[in-house]
């Protein structure tokens, strides 16, 4: 059967379209540009990057600033619309990127190929085509030959040259739309989040600097806030180590390792994410409302971070500094890890490698607000993290949706 003369359909379709998608080069949907910025349209804050998150992008505005030469009057042109392929290995698109320009008009360096689309085709289906990472690699595997530095070594019009599937304009355009209303839902969600975690950031401010105050039910104040030497009014320990290798999907034992109150937790713990088999009589076991703290990291500030254990018997890896105090500790969490953050930090030594001990722990003044007041700032702060929580999983589940359509709306 020639080109040609191949056809297909995706899985998942809008009713009214039927027929077969059109198999062809993708020379017949992309033709190679050769406009230059030898007037000089464009100067260095026009500078265009590809970038696998965001796609093409001003490179000011992604990176923070321009790394093109003195001139940029022999870079390639990007029109909106334009395709930009990219020969930069990337850990998730190891043959390179391949975009769409959806912003303004704007220039890339030599080092990149330019397209533009043909007619009788939709350059945001084609976007969307290639905003899959396993679509993109699946295309560009056989195309590219890497070089001894892993560069890649493919010319501008070989690019061109294997087939794709693509349906009529008219569907292109509504799998195109369909996947830009997600595209919006997610970003509205996102926007959610980000308001929501800068409330939070403010409302900490304001009552750990104790400019707003909760009051008693019946109206009254509740007295001043007492300072106390941290090391009069907790205990201080260490977790014991839990190799990575440790960790079983089916252990008997929840465990939380030191690495995961970077990546899996914030002040407050109350479903545990991991488990081991090893015995725990060989570790050390959470008591309810333990808090615990980074004992190394690679950053002071990243790691001056809190968080409460709300249940115990919770085995407790190496490079972790325990606290026990009669205090309530999802308070103690958020006070931590946001009134004493910076001064925590301080406390860290290392270069490469940043420790942190008990024993600096212990050199901290806390202020410490009546049991009443301790808990109506827990449910304040933790009503927004479950509001945070619930805009994270719903950004996921979005992510998820739109994953499948790009699998099952393409051929």
């Amino acid at each position: 059967m020639a080109l040609e003369d191949k056809a297909r359909v995706p899985k998942l379709r809008f009713p009214e379209f039927e027929g077969d998608w059109l198999t062809q080069k993708l020379s017949k949907v992309l033709k190679k540009k050769s406009a230059r910025n030898s007037v000089g349209r464009f100067s260095k804050s026009d500078v265009l990057s590809v970038s696998g998150e965001h796609g093409v992008v001003n490179q000011i505005a992604h990176l923070g600033r321009s790394y093109a030469g003195e001139s940029v009057e022999d870079y390639h042109v990007v029109d909106t619309g334009d395709i930009v392929y990219t020969k930069s290995p990337l850990k998730s698109n190891p043959y390179g990127i391949i975009r769409a320009n959806l912003g303004r008009p704007g220039i890339v360096s030599t080092l990149y190929a330019v397209y533009q689309v043909r007619s009788g085709h939709s350059y945001d289906f084609v976007n969307r085509y290639f905003e899959s990472d396993d679509r993109t690699n699946k295309y560009l595997r056989p195309l590219v030959n890497k070089g001894a530095k892993n560069d890649m070594k493919i010319s501008n019009e070989r690019v061109l040259i294997d087939p794709v599937s693509f349906p009529s304009i008219a569907e292109q355009k509504k799998i195109a739309a369909c996947l830009s209303a997600i595209d919006a839902k997610i970003g509205a969600v996102r926007e959610k989040e980000a308001a929501l975690a800068r409330f939070k950031r403010g409302l900490m401010q304001a009552l750990f600097t104790r400019t707003l105050r909760f009051t008693r039910d019946d109206g009254s104040s509740y007295p001043d806030w007492e300072e106390k030497l941290f090391r009069d009014v907790a205990e201080f320990s260490k977790g014991k180590g839990i190799a990575r290798s440790d960790i079983a999907e089916d252990g008997e034992l929840r465990c939380i390792r030191y690495g995961e109150l970077y990546t899996d937790y914030s002040e407050i713990i109350s479903t545990v994410h991991s488990r081991t088999n090893l015995p725990a009589s060989e570790l050390i076991l959470s008591k309810q409302y333990d808090v615990i703290i980074p004992a190394s990291g690679e950053d002071r500030l990243d790691m001056a971070r809190a968080c409460c254990v709300l249940e115990k018997d919770v085995a407790l890896g190496g490079d972790i500094n325990i606290i026990r105090s009669d205090f309530n500790g999802p308070f103690l969490a958020y006070y931590l890890s946001n009134a004493k953050r910076k001064e925590i930090a301080r406390f860290a030594q290392g270069n490469s490698v940043v420790h942190l001990y008990g024993t600096q722990l212990k050199q901290l003044t806390i202020a410490v607000p009546h049991p009443d007041e301790q808990q109506k700032i827990v449910n304040a702060l933790s009503g927004l993290d479950a509001r945070l929580t619930a805009a994270k999983k719903e950004i996921t589940r979005l992510e998820r949706y739109k994953a499948g359509l790009l699998q099952q709306m393409f051929v």
